[in-house]
């Protein structure tokens, strides 16, 4: 706690400080949006604000420890960190606005003389734009590799454990979300067929009877260039819908693979970016949330082939 008046006295002196500039926007009003954001239903409105305090003091602690003196030295500090590769780079995107997370690496100095480095990611739309369009969703390296290195080999022991079960649900979770969607595609593309058949058939009558005569050049002109538009335009229809119907198979198959790949990793110890390629496709990072002075954070694992499990 006297850590904390510590950080929020050292805050309050910098913002007095940074609010003499009179250029807009300056990096004291970006501090005050963190400062000033209100408690969601269900918060405590003293437990938003000791929340809001740390992380205004954690906002400090980096501007400073980057030597990042205005906008522009931040907006230049969030571009290069945008480059930097962490273990989780491109892979972690905002719930809320759909933009990248980005890496921060800080150095925190102990009373002991010791010193710890960790990384973080947040929101790079907020880091630009500020509350205004998004907010700070940020997360420590630490916590999510932990959490996620957690759920991949609980998934590993359950595909172990019993994977027909674990593929049954995929399976249904898939077939389920699109059952009646994918009937209304099978017959529409019977239709198709038949239409398809159809129009060949009236093609090949239409030159028989240009042949003997039945209509004239003109007509067999207008004739079959309406009936090949419609020809084109129901082949193109068809193979959409083809395609489609591939894709719902082989979203089946790639169950198979998924399951076969987690199972590896049942024994995990250790995460590294080689398996996050290997097995994730992204992150959700919800906003971090205070209720009944408990912390809450919605972090959802969007897997490769088979997407949340």
């Amino acid at each position: 706690m006297r850590q904390l008046k510590a950080r929020i006295s050292k805050l309050q002196k910098w913002l007095k400080e940074e609010q003499e500039n009179t250029e807009p926007p300056t990096l004291a009003d970006y501090i005050q949006v963190i400062l000033s954001r209100k408690a969601q239903t269900g918060k405590m409105g003293y437990s938003q604000s000791l929340y809001n305090l740390k992380d205004a003091a954690k906002m400090l602690n980096f501007l400073q420890a980057n030597g990042i003196m205005d906008i522009a030295g931040l907006d230049e500090k969030f571009k290069s960190m945008i480059g930097e590769a962490s273990l989780f780079t491109g892979k972690l995107v905002c719930a809320d606005c759909g933009h990248p997370l980005v890496a921060a690496r800080e150095t925190q100095r102990r009373k002991n003389g010791t010193v710890k480095h960790y990384t973080s990611y947040f929101c790079s739309r907020f880091a630009t734009t500020g509350h205004s369009i998004c907010s700070w969703h940020r997360i420590f390296e630490i916590s999510l590799k932990n959490l996620v290195l957690s759920e991949i080999r609980a998934h590993g022991k359950a595909v172990a454990a019993d994977e027909a079960a674990v593929l049954d649900k995929l399976k249904q979770h898939i077939q389920s979300a699109s059952a009646a969607q994918q009937e209304d595609c099978r017959q529409e593309i019977s239709r198709l067929r038949r239409r398809l058949e159809e129009l060949e058939q009236i093609t090949a009558k239409l030159y028989e009877d240009k042949v003997s005569g039945a209509i004239s050049g003109d007509s067999f002109s207008v004739l079959i260039q309406k009936n090949e538009q419609e020809r084109i335009q129901k082949s193109e229809r068809l193979d959409s819908l083809l395609a489609g119907e591939r894709k719902a198979q082989q979203d089946i198959a790639n169950i198979h693979q998924w399951a076969g790949t987690i199972r590896q990793y049942l024994d995990l110890q250790e995460l590294n970016r080689e398996i996050i390629e290997e097995l994730i496709d992204r992150i959700e990072v919800g906003e971090r949330t205070v209720i009944d002075g408990q912390r809450h954070q919605d972090i959802k694992i969007y897997y490769r082939f088979v997407g949340l499990v």
